[in-house]
């Protein structure tokens, strides 16, 4: 079989190289430091955010497969903190007028509800009628109801970066509480607070990243290497094209010839 790989065929494999090393998804490490400084903006203990987080959704953002009707492949848990479909989901919708199911482009939004949450009614308060939740990973790891929230508070919620799709209706609810699902209005964090400071920018910790970093470094090498060495082959044969593979009465005579001429050299 013969294939052959011009100059059209090898720039098009340089850039889906690129596409490859420029394609990034959202690390735990950036989520984590994102965790952080919001809860050091509401006076929560920034680990024992991060601790909940990690023992929720931080690595595995879709859980609880099943437990919401649709089959067991449907999630019924989304987000670093695991926002439940019946449960804290529907007042993270409420608030916010997005779904948790858009994880991806809201998963900051869904942080900054559930620390909210947090803040007004602890980590696990053991799921009241009148709260309609709580987070089961920080019980899973021993951390107590109110641990590190003394002295927090509720911020508004940044809506101005969220991609994706929202819910049919975007205006928060104001009146009403769905007993098991959402948080009564009474204890609702307010989204409107005037003298709330501006959200900074998130700080990656480079020790958490420095895998992600190198991986894409050799990326990029590996693009560099592919180019290179192509542009050099064309170069050397001085054709627009590369013959590779089985191709007789070319490769194979080439192959016996070189013998011959080894063979006459030894000879002499």
């Amino acid at each position: 079989m013969l294939t052959r790989v011009g100059i059209p065929q090898l720039v098009q494999l340089y850039l889906l190289s690129l596409m490859v090393i420029t394609w990034q998804t959202t690390t735990p490490a950036e989520i984590g430091a994102y965790i952080r400084e919001q809860a050091t903006a509401r006076g929560i203990d920034p680990e024992t955010a991060w601790r909940v987080a990690n023992s929720e959704g931080l690595n595995h953002p879709v859980g609880d497969y099943g437990q919401c009707g649709g089959g067991p492949s449907v999630g019924c848990s989304f987000g670093p903190y695991q926002l439940y479909v019946g449960g804290l989901a529907s007042g993270f919708t409420q608030a916010t007028g997005l779904r948790v199911q858009d994880y991806e482009n809201n998963w900051r939004q869904q942080v900054q509800y559930a620390l909210n949450w947090a803040s007004q009614h602890g980590w696990n308060p053991g799921y009241p009628q009148t709260v309609g939740g709580g987070f089961h990973g920080a019980s899973a790891i021993g951390i107590s109801n109110w641990e590190g929230l003394t002295g927090s508070r509720a911020l508004p919620i940044d809506l101005s970066a969220v991609g994706g799709s929202t819910a049919p209706s975007t205006t928060p609810s104001e009146g009403g509480s769905q007993a098991g699902s959402q948080p009564s209005t009474a204890t609702q964090p307010s989204t409107t607070d005037q003298n709330a400071p501006p959200p900074s920018p998130t700080k990656l910790d480079f020790s958490q990243t420095v895998g992600h970093t190198v991986t894409q470094i050799l990326l990029v090498m590996i693009g560099l290497a592919l180019l290179i060495g192509g542009i050099y082959l064309i170069a050397g044969r001085g054709t627009g094209n590369i013959t590779i593979g089985e191709r007789p009465g070319s490769y194979q005579r080439g192959v016996v010839e070189t013998a011959r001429e080894f063979g006459k050299a030894k000879k002499g």
